[in-house]
């Protein structure tokens, strides 16, 4: 079970996927005005019926290798948005879109997610940003609608927004992980000197 899914049973991804049905039901295909989600976990869609694939790939501006790549079902406009979680920098996240149908998400704010990138690249141009994320119990999100010649505007589909979701490990988890972490590494060095 991804973190998605985690913060979708405590209510926020409920919320947001009741606000998709809602703009969606008037959208039956992907044009005007559709609404897109993308997060640092390996979830990206313009309806949850209709997920993007996603893959680790090599970022081919920067060359850093192992970074979340989703095809999407358009070829949006190149360059980056530059995201933060605190007014004023630094940069934490950055979404990139090539010239093809990819877009990569690099996020520190994920440690510990499948998107995690302890490395952020340098902003190319054109870029976007710094938009401010928004902390929701450990969820940080961020809308953005780009208009023409901005970074993932999609000349088919004008006025599409998408919504940024960046998780971050609840702080519980990272405790439990720690916690049974120490525990298998006593045990073993309990068993270690009962057989010396």
């Amino acid at each position: 079970m991804n973190l998605l899914r985690i913060y979708f049973k405590r209510g926020f991804g409920v919320s947001v996927a009741v606000g998709l049905a809602s703009a969606l039901s008037a959208t039956s295909a992907f044009g005007f005005g559709a609404i897109l989600t993308m997060d640092n976990a390996g979830d990206a869609y313009w309806t949850p019926a209709q997920p993007f694939s996603y893959t680790w790939a090599t970022e081919p501006v920067s060359g850093i290798n192992g970074i979340l790549q989703y095809t999407l079902p358009f070829t949006p406009t190149m360059g980056d948005i530059l995201l933060e979680t605190s007014g004023g920098g630094p940069t934490t996240d950055i979404i990139r879109f090539d010239s093809t149908d990819h877009a990569y998400v690099f996020s520190t704010t994920g440690t510990g997610t499948i998107g995690y990138s302890a490395t952020l690249p340098t902003p190319i141009v054109p870029n976007v940003g710094p938009l401010l994320l928004q902390n929701s119990g450990g969820v940080w999100s961020v809308s953005y609608t780009p208009t023409t010649g901005q970074p993932g505007f999609d000349a088919a589909a004008p006025g599409s927004t998408y919504n940024l979701v960046m998780y971050v490990p609840e702080p519980g988890l990272i405790g439990l992980g720690i916690l049974g972490g120490g525990s298998v590494l006593l045990a073993g060095l309990r068993r270690s000197r009962e057989q010396k």
